[in-house]
């Protein structure tokens, strides 16, 4: 079995303007676990546990994704939770880009893996980074509440998206590993 998602990772770049905010979650590693800043991606699609056949064929077709872009530029702005803040489960970061360039990138995502018995994903894409996972039966508490507040329309910075990657991911006690298995650079 393979655990195989497709995603948007984000740039070096990325990481350093974030660097700051995810420093400052580490302080409250006794209520959070902050993702590791080599795992901040954007998930275009979580396709889960798959069978090892199903898996190999998912892989050895992945590049038929018709997938014709430019590098997608977007904006680091704002810090905010999901679901909200006083049931707060995960922290993230907002990416402000243009729906009209991800959408056909989400659909073409959506027509490869259907092939595979996969079903679209019904929620409305939001575009985010994680930057914490609240620990099971831990609330986020006043200062932590404020320092979203405080940073709820911060503007951190520029990017872009360069490829479009298929990564399995291994679940471990210190965190997920995550593998490249296959990627689409955008041009």
């Amino acid at each position: 079995m393979q655990r195989l998602f497709i995603a948007l990772p984000v740039k070096k770049e990325v990481i350093l303007l974030l660097k700051p905010a995810s420093d400052f979650l580490r302080k409250y590693n006794s209520i959070l676990k902050v993702v590791s800043q080599d795992n901040l991606h954007i998930t275009m699609q979580f396709l889960g546990e798959c069978e090892d056949k199903l898996a190999e064929r998912i892989i050895s077709n992945f590049n038929s994704i018709n997938i014709q872009r430019d590098e997608i530029p977007f904006t680091v702005t704002g810090i905010g939770v999901f679901p909200d803040a006083q049931r707060a489960s995960v922290i993230w970061i907002g990416l402000q880009t243009d729906e009209r360039i991800i959408e056909p990138i989400l659909n073409s995502i959506y027509e490869f893996t259907s092939q595979f018995g996969f079903k679209k994903e019904k929620r409305k894409f939001i575009p985010h980074l994680t930057l914490a996972r609240v620990k099971r039966g831990k609330k986020i508490d006043k200062n932590l509440l404020e320092f979203i507040e405080n940073n709820k329309n911060k503007r951190f910075g520029e990017s872009s998206f360069n490829k479009l990657v298929l990564f399995s991911s291994k679940l471990t006690p210190k965190g997920p590993i995550y593998t490249e298995l296959k990627s689409i650079d955008f041009v």
